[in-house]
This record gives structure tokens, C-alpha cells and sequence, in this order.
């Protein structure tokens, strides 16, 4: 809420800047002003709702053994520090922790900007979609032999069963880097904000969740339908009680179109329209606009000198609506800092997704297009629905915030209000169409085993010390799901429907290669190392079979096979 009362000084600002159609700015920015003394109140009122809820004592630290009782033969919890020189840690089913030093003091400074360097470097390639350049593939050559291998090779001269399965800690060395593109594809791995947290979380009993909840393919944009090009109309925008005019139906917003036949091509024609009726001893007939839809309604012939019963806007209709959109648009952009571009990828990627549980025989609900909406998702949530879900997938836009991390959201689409009206406030963050981190911390339930989010960087936030990411990883673990899917960087809208349709066939057994379902970390893994192997042709008979939009693939033999299209997702929390 602290980042929504900056976004709309700032958008207030801005406006007042622009000089755009002054009455229509003024009305907007005294909306936009009364949300914020609004938002000031709600703010209040939720930091005593959370220190309520969440007032709890922290997790105790486990001690060593405890963390090794959870971990099988086969995982290692891996840990990096960074300092001069940089360390790693081990943990193993038995044993003291293995501590490593990864380098001298000299190179520690230097690894610290190679790994900066790759990051934004991966970041960048998926924005361009273009294959990893060489200094990426550079930069992963130069960490990988820093601060992989010497861990790799730890692992390696273990006497004990080899290691398939690496539990990664948060590293301030490794942040928005993937392991995987460092480990190759001999090591399974997951990561999870502290070990203790791991333990709680592979421990969470599960309830009697089941099947599916999937939300995608939003809808993030609706615009009123402007009145018919030949007729200006008079925009309504106070309806006297009582009057000849609320006998008719009309109300504030809409636009009186003709009157008893008569067109009104100006403000200016109405009142002559009104004295024309006066006194015939029928009927008369209003045609009213609203929001794309044109209805007539009767009413009596008022007396003479009778008013029509409504305050109306100066401007004509079809001008002033045109004016206010062209300022709504100019909020939005301040308030979003981008256009949501549609992604018909995602209604693919859930109706696959979606097809598969159906073959695995589980229950599944969709809401697609204009149903994908954050208020949906609420009403979920009041009445504790959400607890019926075993799976949760979103697949839409997301944005995380660095600064105001619990304001990090998923774009979902517009809203409307319970008469169908598109609301007219593209300013207003909750919930006309977006839901946030904090809205999760503070109203989700859940007795989910995996939330999946797939949507670019909704495993990013604010970087904490030895935390991670605080945003959606910390919102969606409170609120009780014992795993995650998350991303680390904008991401390929096709190759995000490939992974995840592969995720889920590894996790539910449902293809021919599988005879028994994988973990959820086993399950991403394969997904993962599948993408990038596939071929070109492969690619199109895969979009093909999953109805994806024809899209341009990416150039080469193996399309998907640079580490931006395939590593950006990562497994956090329990990894079974």
C-alpha cells in the first residue's frame, strides 16, 4: 500500500504536468486523491490485521541434525558466502557440514561483478529473445569454475551415495542466477529460503486439497464502446430524484442519444427536445448509450415548464469520452510504466494444462479471458475455497517491486462492477485488476502443494540478506503452500507453455515415457532439459498439438537450448 500511495502522488504529479483536458483531469485527480486517503486508512488497518495474523514467534533455527534427519542419502543442502575469500557450505544426511573457500581474497571482488554481469545478461537476452551471446556463455564458464566446481567436486569425492539432488540457499555470489546453468543436468535442483523453512515445509501435513485452480489468458484491457459516430449525445452526470428523467431509467454516466426520435447532436439540443414532449398526451420515447449498449425506455410527457430532471455535461459525449480515455490511458502508462500486451499463449498453455489432469482423472476449474479477474480470485478466497486446491497456476503478467516488495503483482483483468460496468479507474491497484503479494499475505488460505506462477520474475523482490526475495515467495509460503514455481526474468511466452505442459505431465505420469510420477523438482528438471533438446521441428509439431499461436521460434537446430529460455523457473520449497 506504501508503493500505491507513491505510484498516485506521482501519477497526480504527472497529470497536473501534462495540462491535459482540464475538467477531465480535475475530476480523475480528485479520484485519484480521495483512493489515497483511502489507501492511508486501509494501510493502518492492515498492519494491525498482519501483526494479528502473523505475530507468531519466527521459525526456531533448527540445530544441524534435525536438518539432517529430513534429507535422504542423495540430497546435499548447498549454501554459498559471500566475503573475501567466498565460502560454500555443504550439508549431508551424516556427517559435519563440508566447508569450501571458493577464492582468494582478489578474485572474490571480481566474481561479484561477473556474476552482476550475467545476470543482466540473461535478463536482457529473454527481453531480445535472442540466443545467449558469447560473454554470457563466458561469464557462466568463469563462476561455474569459481563456484560451482569446487562444490561439484565435494559432492563428487563423497564416499557416501552420489548426490543427485542440490537444495540451493539463498547466495547474495548467485542472486537471479539459476544453478542449473552453472550444474549441468547431473544434479536436480531446488532452492528454499533457509533449511529450517525446508524442514517445516516438507513436513506441512496435507489436507484433503485436490485438482486444480488455473487463471490465465487475462482480459487487461476493456474499453467503453464510444456512442454511434453520427450522433454526439449529452453525457448524463446527476439525476434529480423524482424527476421525469430517473421515471426513464437514466442515470449518472449514461448518454441520452435521441429523444422522441430527435437526435441530439449537441448539449444544446436537449432542452428543446424536452420542450417538444411537453404536454402531447403520449408517451415519448429516450434513447440511452451506456457502455457499448444502447436501450430505449418510455416516459410520461412532462408538463409544460416541467424540467427533464438532470445536471449534463457541457461537452458532447462522444468528445468527453474520448478525453477521458485518452487521460485514463495516460494514468495507466504512468501508473504501470507499460502497456499489457495480450498473451494468447497462456490460454494455451491452461487448457493443456488442464487436459492433462483431466487424463490424470483430477478435478480441475479454469477461469479464462474476462473471468480471470483478481475479485474472482477474492471471492475464492473469503469463503476459504482456496483450501480445495491442491495446484494453483496463474499464467499472466507479472511485476515485482524492489523497492515495496509485498507490492509485487500479477496483471489480471479488468474489472466490472456488479452491473457489468467496466470500473473507471485504471489508477487503482486492488483490486480492478491486479493482485499483489500483500493482498496474498493477508486473505489467502491455502493447503496447496504447489502455487505456480507463470509469469515473468514472480520470484523476485527485494533482496534480503540470507532471506532471498521477499515478494511472492514469502506471501504464497505463509499463506500455506509447501511449494513453489516461480521466475527470475521476463520469459518466452511459448517456451513457458512447452516447460509447463512438460512440468505437469511429469508430475501427474501423463506421458508414455514415465511409469510413475516424478517429484516436483524431478518434474521441472526433465521439463527443463526436454525444452532445450527439442529440435525445430519438434518445436512446431508441439505448438501444434498444444494450439499455441504461431509465433516466430527462435532461430537454430535447438531453438529453446540458451539457459533465458529454459532456466528462468525455479522450484522453491519442497522439492518431494
Amino acid at each position: 500500500m506504501k508503493g500505491e500511495i507513491a505510484r498516485l502522488h506521482t501519477v497526480v504529479r504527472q497529470l497536473e504536468a501534462d495540462r491535459l483536458t482540464s475538467e477531465v483531469t480535475t475530476a480523475v485527480v480528485d479520484r485519484i486523491q480521495e483512493r489515497e486517503r483511502s489507501v492511508n486508512s486501509e494501510l493502518t488497518n492492515l498492519e494491525n490485521q498482519l501483526r494479528q495474523k502473523y505475530g507468531r514467534t519466527p521459525l526456531t533455527s533448527l540445530s544441524v541434525d534435525a536438518i539432517q534427519d529430513q534429507l535422504d542419502s542423495q540430497t546435499a543442502v548447498v549454501g554459498w558466502l559471500s566475503g573475501k575469500p567466498n565460502r560454500a557450505v555443504i550439508l549431508r544426511r551424516t556427517g559435519d557440514p563440508t566447508w569450501l573457500t571458493l577464492s582468494p581474497s582478489e578474485v572474490s571482488g571480481e566474481m561479484k561483478l561477473v556474476a552482476t554481469g550475467l545476470s543482466r545478461g540473461l535478463k536482457l537476452a529473454s527481453d531480445n529473445g535472442k540466443s545467449a551471446d558469447s560473454d554470457i556463455q563466458l561469464s557462466i564458464e568463469r563462476i561455474k569454475t569459481v563456484v560451482w566446481d569446487p562444490v561439484h567436486e565435494a559432492l563428487s569425492s563423497d564416499d557416501g551415495d552420489s548426490v543427485r539432488q542440490v537444495v540451493v540457499l539463498p547466495s547474495p555470489l548467485l542472486q537471479q542466477i539459476p544453478l542449473e546453468v552453472l550444474a549441468g543436468d547431473d544434479y536436480v535442483v531446488s532452492y528454499c529460503p533457509s533449511a529450517t523453512l525446508l524442514v517445516e515445509l516438507c513436513n506441512r501435513v496435507d489436507g484433503q486439497a485436490s485438482g486444480l485452480l488455473a487463471v490465465g489468458d487475462p482480459k487487461f484491457r476493456v474499453d467503453d464502446a464510444s456512442p454511434p459516430e453520427s450522433v454526439a449525445g449529452v453525457r448524463v452526470n446527476k439525476v434529480v430524484e423524482g424527476s421525469v428523467a430517473e421515471s426513464a431509467g437514466v442515470k449518472p454516466g449514461d448518454v441520452i442519444v435521441a429523444i422522441d426520435g430527435r437526435r441530439l447532436e449537441s448539449p444544446e439540443e436537449l432542452l428543446s427536445a424536452v420542450q417538444s414532449i411537453a404536454g402531447k398526451d403520449r408517451p415519448a420515447a429516450v434513447e440511452i448509450w451506456s457502455h457499448g449498449q444502447t436501450r430505449t425506455a418510455q416516459i410520461p410527457s412532462p408538463a409544460a415548464g416541467q424540467p427533464f430532471g438532470i445536471q449534463y455535461h457541457r461537452i458532447p459525449a462522444n468528445r468527453l469520452l474520448e478525453a477521458e480515455r485518452r487521460v485514463n490511458d495516460r494514468v495507466s502508462e504512468l501508473q504501470r510504466k507499460a502497456v499489457w500486451n495480450e498473451l494468447p499463449g497462456t490460454r494455451a498453455e491452461i487448457l493443456a494444462i488442464s487436459r492433462t489432469f483431466a487424463e490424470a482423472n483430477m478435478p480441475t476449474i479454469s477461469f479464462l479471458g474476462e473471468k480471470a479477474t483478481a475479485s474472482q480470485i477474492s471471492s475464492l478466497s473469503d469463503a476459504h475455497s482456496l483450501r480445495r486446491y491442491r495446484f494453483i497456476h496463474f499464467a499472466t503478467h507479472g511485476v515485482a517491486n524492489a523497492v515495496f516488495p509485498m507490492q509485487s503483482r500479477l496483471i489480471l483483468s479488468a474489472e466490472s462492477d456488479e452491473a457489468g460496468v467496466v470500473a473507471p479507474e485504471p489508477w487503482r491497484s486492488h483490486p480492478a485488476s491486479e493482485l499483489s503479494a500483500e493482498g496474498i499475505l493477508a486473505s489467502w488460505d491455502l493447503d496447496a502443494d504447489l502455487v505456480t506462477l507463470s509469469a515473468c520474475q514472480s520470484a523476485l523482490g527485494r533482496p534480503i540478506d540470507g532471506e532471498g526475495y521477499l515478494g511472492f515467495t514469502q506471501a504464497l509460503l505463509l499463506a500455506g503452500s509447501r511449494s513453489l514455481v516461480l521466475s527470475l526474468w521476463n520469459v518466452d511466452d511459448v517456451a513457458t507453455a512447452l516447460l509447463m505442459h512438460r512440468f505437469y505431465q511429469n508430475l501427474l505420469a501423463v506421458h508414455a515415457d514415465l511409469v510413475r510420477p516424478l517429484s516436483k523438482a524431478e518434474s521441472l528438471h526433465e521439463a527443463k532439459v526436454w525444452l532445450r533438446s527439442l529440435k525445430r521441428d519438434q518445436v512446431l509439431q508441439e505448438c501444434t498439438k498444444l494450439d499455441l499461436p504461431m509465433v516466430p521460434v527462435p532461430p537454430g537446430d535447438h531453438p529453446y537450448e540458451a539457459p533465458q529460455f529454459w532456466a528462468a523457473f525455479i522450484l522453491i520449497g519442497d522439492p518431494g
